[in-house]
């Protein structure tokens, strides 16, 4: 960690900072310290340092950028699954009610009691979690849902 922070302040960067601002960074060192530019004595020993600052610090951006990356797939995964589980519930509590051979042909008090379960799960990726591409569909389902459990 004591690495993070030296290159950072190197860079003068903050704490958290995007790919963007280390690419910037990154330019104005280099505009300042790069041997073909400046005549210092130092600036080749400066100018490998702001190398390998930059080469640990883009690393480390990147591995950021997958693991943030990873628990927002985990995430859509969770919700996806939540989802399509509400789903099953609300397409097999019609299924139930309309088909026959079943034994819930017609039962009300089943289809009513399904579709509650199937409009909570819907309700729950719309409280639980940030908004994503399956609200809106949520919405609609527990729309639909309340005009079938009144």
């Amino acid at each position: 960690m004591k690495k993070l922070q030296m290159y950072t302040t190197i860079f003068g960067l903050r704490e958290h900072f995007t790919s963007e601002e280390l690419a910037h960074a990154y330019r104005t060192l280099a505009m300042l310290y790069h041997p073909d530019i400046s005549n210092d004595a130092g600036t080749l020993g400066k100018m490998q340092l702001i190398n390998t600052a930059y080469d640990y610090l883009k690393n480390f951006v990147d591995s950021s950028i997958k693991a943030d990356s990873t628990k927002e797939y985990e995430k859509i995964d969770e919700i996806y699954t939540l989802y399509k589980k509400a789903f099953t519930i609300l397409q097999n509590s019609f299924y139930g009610y309309y088909s026959d051979g079943s034994g819930f042909t017609g039962d009300a008090k089943y289809l009513k009691s399904e579709l509650i379960k199937a409009k909570e799960l819907f309700a729950t990726i719309i409280k639980d979690y940030p908004y994503n591409q399956w609200v809106d569909d949520a919405i609609d389902k527990i729309n639909s849902i309340n005009k079938w459990v009144q």
